[in-house]
């Protein structure tokens, strides 16, 4: 991913970069610089739109209520106190405090950190992601396969090349080694690249 990109959520194909101001700009245009509203049926802008919509919406007090959503948006509530429960435990998480909760919020969250609609500044986005994972991975194990690499992703959004390198080396996944290697090749960026990558 190049710098000065934003992650869109494709829910479809998953994540892929897109540049900056783009999302706003489809946000804006719902008919995008194509000339047509295929963006907006992939759920990206709308779910970016939501996001910052919500981004200062706050619960007082709410009782959790299941959320089994692997991909979910803020249309995937379909049961009465879901998004309750989500602002009110969205805001605690970011508070410093990390209630009991579903996969599916989490995950949500995470999809919100990562598209920036939540939280703009690529840095700030990334501690909170990171205090996320650390929070949750034990209790859910399944974000050690994606979660170090979008952590990655964010530290290479903000410049900060090398604490990426370091989250890309210490993924679980072998996309994150492919990452590593695909973005940092190039003769000069190479000693980005962590010795604990090569010793693995």
């Amino acid at each position: 991913m190049e710098r000065g990109t934003k992650w869109k959520i494709d829910l479809v194909f998953g994540l892929q970069p897109l540049p900056i101001g783009m999302l706003d700009a489809l946000a804006a245009n719902p008919e995008g610089p194509l000339g047509h509203a295929a963006y907006l049926n992939s759920g990206m802008v709308t779910f970016y739109r939501d996001s910052v919509k919500h981004r200062n919406f706050k619960v007082e007090s709410a009782a959790p209520v299941p959320f089994a959503e692997a991909y979910p948006t803020f249309a995937s509530f379909t049961r009465p106190g879901q998004a309750y429960w989500y602002f009110y435990w969205r805001g605690k998480v970011l508070e410093g405090e990390y209630p009991e909760t579903d996969y599916g919020y989490i995950r949500l969250l995470i999809f919100e950190l990562m598209n920036y609609g939540l939280i703009p500044d690529p840095n700030r986005s990334v501690a909170h992601l990171i205090r996320l994972y650390e929070a949750y991975r034990d209790r859910y194990p399944e974000l050690n396969l994606e979660v170090p690499e979008w952590i990655g992703d964010l530290f290479t959004e903000g410049g900060q090349h090398d604490p990426a390198a370091q989250w890309y080396a210490s993924s679980l996944s072998p996309v994150g080694e492919a990452f590593l290697l695909e973005r940092w090749n190039v003769p000069e960026q190479v000693s980005w690249i962590p010795f604990s990558f090569w010793k693995k």
